[in-house]
């Protein structure tokens, strides 16, 4: 995945003389505080929820009061997902052919799902909370990534609307070019914001199937409508129409998240943190070192598998060290150092693993798009292969 030489020359960071870094160092540093937001939300709110996984898995003997209040709101770490995954993934389809893209996002998505999900259903068994049978149906849908059966996870139905939206996004470099991409965001942040406005304002019946609302981006589309809009305003410079669409998208974003007040005062600091990362990327970059950038970067990388694993297992082991006699805040501190670390031994696995694979994902996947490949970039100063291999 090695580019000419006008992508070599992109390769150092804003400020010494591009216009553009390769390295949005913010979001890895957001999507962080979004996978913590997610880790509390289950082990500090819905560990108290019946019905819940976290409930479940729990066998609804701890609760944390104290951080409960706090803690209820920490789902709201999703659409903040989302929104960056709409800004990454507009960057790297920017910069890249139909191919690399899918190969790309295999070598992403694949390898953490493999480890994760297994290991997962390990502790489902163990815990007594599934049948075998069940466990492994489930297993199966989440390691294939079909997104209408039940999951290994509760988690991972996320999952399936971050594929349904790369999927759109790679038909769209098959068959036409990224030029199109923008007005397809532009569809779906109209679609998505106009039926979020309505269910607001009472109309439910819209929402007449759930999962296929969110597979066809219809409810969440409009938060990876801000990160694209994002992007376009950030490489492509201010426009009125893209200004008028990225409100849109805004507004539609509000009515999915936030419409109430706790919420709303979230997703709005959100979104200033998110355009101030962008708008002073090259300041922050300045400002840190080469192994600090590298640092930062793995730590969001790294939040992926930390969402994949977090819930059962981390909740499963949070309810053995209770049992085994532990307080419930010091065994939550000691299921975050357990989780941590075993996120950064996934992490380990997960590179090799992907190492491993690489050449022969790239080969399915240059002959699966043989027909149609796209033409390489033609260089206008960004160099998104950081991203690309995120």
């Amino acid at each position: 995945m090695t580019g000419g030489s006008n992508k070599k020359q992109t390769t150092a960071p804003e400020g010494v003389g591009h216009r553009k870094s390769r390295q949005i160092i913010g979001l890895d540093l957001l999507r962080l505080l979004a996978a913590l937001s997610v880790v509390l939300y289950h082990y500090c709110y819905q560990t108290s929820i019946a019905g819940r996984d976290a409930y479940k898995f729990s066998m609804g003997i701890i609760a944390f009061p104290d951080l409960a209040f706090f803690a209820q709101y920490g789902w709201m770490g999703v659409p903040a997902f989302f929104v960056i995954s709409g800004f990454v993934i507009s960057f790297s389809a920017s910069a890249t052919t139909p191919s690399k893209f899918l190969a790309a996002r295999i070598l992403r998505l694949g390898p953490a799902v493999w480890l994760c999900a297994p290991l997962t259903a390990i502790f489902i068994v163990l815990s007594g909370q599934n049948s075998i049978p069940s466990t492994l149906g489930r297993l199966f849908n989440s390691m294939a990534f079909f997104p209408l059966g039940s999951q290994i996870d509760g988690v991972y139905w996320t999952l399936s609307i971050e594929v349904a939206f790369y999927t759109c996004v790679f038909l769209i470099l098959i068959f036409s070019n990224f030029s199109l991409f923008y007005k397809y965001i532009c569809l779906i942040a109209t679609i998505s914001a106009t039926f979020n406005i309505l269910i607001n304002a009472g109309y439910e019946q819209l929402n007449f199937s759930g999962k296929w609302t969110n597979l066809l981006l219809i409810r969440h589309g409009c938060e990876f409508a801000v990160g694209a809009l994002a992007y376009h305003l950030y490489h492509n410079g201010v426009r009125l129409h893209r200004l008028i669409f990225l409100t849109i998208a805004i507004v539609g974003s509000y009515a999915e998240t936030a419409s109430y007040s706790p919420p709303f005062f979230i997703w709005t600091v959100f979104l200033m943190v998110f355009a101030v990362t962008i708008a002073a990327n090259g300041q922050v970059l300045r400002l840190l070192s080469d192994p600090q950038r590298r640092l930062i970067r793995e730590l969001g990388k790294a939040t992926y598998p930390l969402y994949l694993v977090h819930q059962i297992v981390g909740v499963y082991l949070l309810y053995l060290l209770v049992e085994a006699g532990m307080s419930p805040y010091a065994a939550l501190t000691s299921t975050f150092v357990l989780i941590f670390t075993l996120t950064g031994l996934i992490c380990w696995a997960e590179e090799r693993m992907r190492d491993r694979l690489r050449p022969s994902v790239i080969r399915l996947c240059d002959r699966l798009v043989s027909k149609k490949r796209a033409t390489d970039f033609d260089g206008n100063g960004v160099d998104a292969e950081a991203y690309i291999r995120r």
